[in-house]
């Protein structure tokens, strides 16, 4: 499965299987926003967007969410959003759809290692959207932990065939934040700025 986004009439391959993709952006861009149509034309496997469109999706995977800011409120109302861009009824779409909501588990570190207690049952997925990585991170300056998570989630996706994109805030010249955000840039075969 491969995502591709449209330039004019035509769909160029922007991420493939077992490949990181990051998208980066100031708060309140519209990071979380752009993945709603990502995450339901994933799911029921049509163009559910003007631009994106996945091709070639295993019908028997999920879409595993993982949000570590959102509020339940908004979290659910973006949820409502995803199942209504995806056309799927209730049923089918739950058959399709994983959420982990880990707003409030305590420190990030729990949050890391409830996300990777989540995906060791990996083979159900296909697709996972982490929002916001620096939610799993103590410190995004930190060397060790860069090193840590950015070698995490290339192993996840390689090693399983699986498509994985993290979404980050940007420092006030529009580049991935401390030594995380930069590490998980370069091992992207995605990267994204929205401003």
């Amino acid at each position: 499965m491969e995502l591709q986004l449209q330039y004019g009439k035509t769909f160029y391959p922007i991420s493939a299987p077992g490949h990181l993709g990051l998208i980066s952006g100031q708060p309140s861009v519209g990071k979380s926003k752009l993945t709603e149509p990502l995450i339901a034309s994933y799911i029921n496997n049509k163009n559910t967007s003007s631009f994106f469109r996945w091709k070639g999706v295993d019908k028997g995977t999920k879409v595993l969410m993982v949000d570590t800011e959102q509020p339940d409120d908004l979290l659910n109302n973006a949820i409502e959003r995803i199942k209504v861009l995806s056309g799927l009824k209730e049923k089918d779409f739950n058959d399709r759809f994983d959420v982990l909501r880990l707003a409030n588990v305590g420190s990030n570190g729990a949050k890391f290692e409830r996300f990777k207690d989540q995906v060791k049952d990996i083979g159900k997925y296909g697709f996972v959207l982490a929002d916001n990585m620096s939610g799993l991170i103590n410190s995004m300056n930190s060397e060790v932990e860069a090193t840590i998570f950015s070698n995490f989630l290339n192993a996840l996706c390689s090693n399983n065939n699986l498509t994985t994109i993290v979404l980050s805030h940007v420092s006030s010249n529009n580049t991935p934040i401390g030594h995380t955000g930069k590490g998980v840039q370069r091992l992207s075969s995605l990267s994204l700025i929205l401003t």
